[in-house]
């Protein structure tokens, strides 16, 4: 395979298979969170919907810790929006979406509270100031790209409002720890150019962050796509998003960076336990079938101690004969 090959510094501590972990962020930390929870990890991804600035996302971690009841509302249409969040948080009814909202920051209280992890993806610097009142949003919901100003964020505005959040965040679990790491999604739309500055006000962003502090880590996913991997057959048709394969493959970088030896073994157990629950029977009442299933039951008890395997023990329960 013709890559370039760099080191990665693990992480201090290490992720175990037991601790709590948020992702939010832009649609990559979906891809990651997906293949966490996939691998039976405890997970809050994106209560919020994918938000692509780190403004936005910080406010709405911010909102959340603080109980802030406020919610920035817009009608477009028969729809009403929440500027903080994306387009999944919308009702027909203005309370309900408030209520929709307001829930969803309570759900990332609760997490933040209890989780060891907090892994943040930001996709870009670049912001949205709706016109009428300054308010950088966190999703234009399909309002006139004329009713508001686009600029990018400089490195002091996300230090800053990083410091701001952090120090509440802290207050609330002093043992939470940070996990940044740049989407390798182009914001082609944009420019190549344009994209590029708007990813370098990131990196720049986080380092001074996690020079300052010991429980804020790096996790190079963009280099890894766009340095290491450098090729477009690790890309969708579309030529900005990264395809399955890149995935799978920061997925196991991810892994050995960032997880204890503990983990990692209980990730290759779990696999080939996939494997076997993904397994489809010719004769599902044959013998050689329900014995299959025992023996994949009692398989699966073993991995109770560490996670919750009810669900699977379930499914097959139910197809014994």
């Amino acid at each position: 395979m013709f890559k370039l090959d760099f080191d990665i510094p693990p992480v201090s501590p290490l992720i175990n298979i037991k601790d709590k972990i948020i992702l939010v962020g832009s649609c990559f930390s979906e891809n990651i969170g997906y293949k966490l929870s996939d691998y039976k990890f405890n997970t809050l991804i994106n209560p919020f919907g994918t938000i692509y600035n780190p403004y936005s996302i910080l406010n709405l971690l911010e909102h959340s810790v603080t109980d802030n009841q406020e919610v920035s509302t817009i009608k477009n249409g028969e729809v009403y929006y929440d500027w903080d969040s994306h387009s999944m948080i919308s009702e027909l009814d203005e309370n309900e979406l408030v209520s929709k909202a307001l829930e969803a920051r309570r759900a990332m209280k609760e997490w933040i509270a209890i989780s060891k992890w907090l892994i943040v993806s930001p996709g870009t610097s670049r912001v949205y100031e709706y016109e009428s009142t300054g308010q950088i949003v966190a999703n234009c919901h399909k309002v006139p790209q004329k009713e508001f100003t686009k600029r990018l964020l400089d490195t002091r505005e996300i230090v800053e409002q990083f410091e701001f959040v952090y120090a509440k965040v802290k207050k609330l679990n002093p043992g939470l720890n940070w996990i940044f790491t740049v989407s390798p999604v182009r914001h082609f739309r944009d420019g190549l150019v344009e994209n590029n500055h708007s990813k370098s006000i990131l990196i720049q962003s986080i380092h001074e962050i996690i020079q300052k502090h010991d429980n804020c880590h790096y996790f190079p996913s963009y280099e890894i796509v766009i340095d290491e991997l450098r090729d477009y057959r690790f890309y969708e048709q579309d030529w900005v998003h990264p395809n399955e394969l890149a995935i799978d493959y920061v997925w196991d970088r991810f892994k050995k960076a960032t997880m204890d030896n503990e983990t990692q073994v209980f990730i290759s157990k779990w696999k080939k336990m996939k494997s076997a629950l993904g397994h489809k029977p010719f004769k599902a009442s044959s013998k050689s079938h329900q014995k299959f299933i025992k023996e994949t039951i009692s398989r699966l008890e073993e991995f109770s101690q560490l996670v919750d395997v009810s669900p699977e023990i379930f499914y097959l329960r139910n197809q014994i004969e």
